[in-house]
């Protein structure tokens, strides 16, 4: 985000995409954020489809400008000041079973791909049922609840690294978006398999790269569609029971730190309820900051350093912020 920006580069990704790329200007991206706040990105872009999302990012990559990817913005906090950069909204819900296989854009939701596996009497992603996120992102951050996560049920995943050279024409802006429309995906991406991806606790190669997840495909178990909807039912009350689904938050703010739970921690540290500005730990399970209605992202923030700053001093424990911080 250091990066020099030129507000020629701006005018001319608006010149190059008119007409054939939904974009907005300085838009809110607390619009697009499940938390509710941040400043405003200086270009937002719509993408219904892999080739968009690749020219956006390869255009980006070699005009130096900055680039935020976001599918339903549910594990990122944008800051006041927003995003001086492009942000690009990936779109779409394709998704295909080949028997015990599913294939679906980066763009579709989890709780959609968990319902349709239910639907194809497929088991293993009976966890993802309530998650507020897309695939792509939970690729990139290996997301998971209830003991299971994506590292576990993923086979591949296509993915566009807009740092590679994908033509010979890499400093020709026209011959090079050109070259994109006419290629085929698979010449301009690579599939990575579950061992490739490296998948960790809350990370994977995607992030550690910062590759964009265009697809992916899961390997799933053949089960009895009435133990798949029980499971299903069972996660979603003990979500709902658990965790404060009806206020705007990022899920979980910490990490799970080892051989403990960041919101025992923070409940024994006495901070439950405790609040920054608008943002609040919530009452209902310490490990989430919520929106109380009128938050900043500053308040967010700032709430999130004084309990991780407290429970340093009370357990010698260092809770690390799992959501994404963009512009802090």
């Amino acid at each position: 985000m250091e990066r020099a920006q030129n507000t020629g580069a701006f005018n001319l990704f608006i010149k190059t995409f008119e007409g054939k790329l939904p974009y907005i200007l300085d838009e809110p991206m607390s619009r697009h954020t499940t938390f509710k706040v941040g400043g405003t990105a200086k270009l937002f872009v719509n993408c219904d489809n892999a080739k968009q999302a690749i020219a956006a990012l390869t255009f980006a990559n070699m005009c130096d400008i900055p680039v935020l990817i976001i599918g339903n913005g549910s594990n990122i906090l944008v800051s006041d000041s927003g995003f001086n950069g492009i942000v690009i909204k990936l779109a779409g819900n394709d998704l295909i079973c080949e028997g015990e296989k599913i294939t679906c854009s980066a763009a579709v939701k989890l709780p959609y791909l968990s319902r349709q596996a239910y639907k194809f009497g497929l088991s293993g992603l009976e966890f993802a049922e309530g998650i507020p996120g897309s695939v792509g992102g939970a690729v990139y951050m290996n997301a998971g609840a209830f003991g299971g996560s994506v590292g576990d049920v993923l086979y591949s995943a296509l993915c566009y690294d807009s740092s590679s050279k994908i033509s010979n024409n890499e400093k020709d802006i026209k011959k090079t978006l050109a070259y994109i429309e006419n290629a085929e995906l698979s010449d301009l991406c690579k599939t990575l398999t579950n061992e490739e991806l490296n998948f960790s606790y809350r990370n994977s190669r995607v992030k550690e790269e910062g590759l964009c997840v265009i697809e992916a495909s899961f390997i799933l178990k053949p089960a009895s569609p009435k133990n798949i909807e029980r499971n299903m039912k069972d996660y979603s009350n003990r979500r709902r029971s658990t965790q404060p689904v009806d206020m705007p938050s990022a899920g979980s703010f910490f990490k799970r730190p080892k051989d403990n739970f960041a919101g025992a921690l923070i409940e024994n540290a006495g901070l439950k309820g405790y609040s920054v500005g608008g943002a609040k730990v919530s009452e209902k399970h310490a490990g989430f900051i919520v929106n109380t209605g009128n938050a900043t992202a500053n308040d967010v923030y700032t709430l999130a350093n004084k309990v991780s700053d407290k429970v340093y001093e009370l357990f010698d424990i260092r809770l690390e912020p799992e959501v994404e911080l963009v512009g802090f």
